[in-house]
């Protein structure tokens, strides 16, 4: 709970881990970069904050934890930039329709990832 009914939720369904943060603000969320986009414009900018990216895959792709992050885990587990990729689950593409429109359909105070 972050004050002002601010609260993040996680939640889990099979493969897919979902994060909404609720009653989000410009105030601690407005300079936030990453994989939710742009909170004011909605715009998925790559790390340099310039690149617009219009394919989800190769946004997710573009922020994937870099080797040289802070340890986020306790255990390195799954692929490890720069040499493996994130592996993009199997039935990302069969959720009907087209995951951009799914994705861009969303508010920005949501997102889902994979857990792999």
């Amino acid at each position: 709970h972050m004050g002002d009914g601010v609260k993040i939720v996680i939640s889990a369904y099979k493969d897919w881990v979902g994060i909404k943060v609720e009653k989000a603000n410009s105030e601690l969320f407005g300079n936030t970069v990453g994989m939710w986009g742009d909170y004011h414009t909605g715009k998925k900018l790559g790390r340099d904050g310039m690149t617009v990216f219009k394919d989800n895959d190769a946004f997710g792709q573009e922020w994937q934890v870099q080797a040289d992050a802070p340890m986020l885990f306790r255990e390195v587990e799954g692929p490890q930039a720069p040499f493996d990729k994130c592996i993009v689950p199997e039935n990302a593409h069969a959720m009907g329709g087209s995951k951009t429109a799914q994705l861009r359909g969303r508010q920005l105070s949501e997102a889902v990832v994979s857990k792999s």
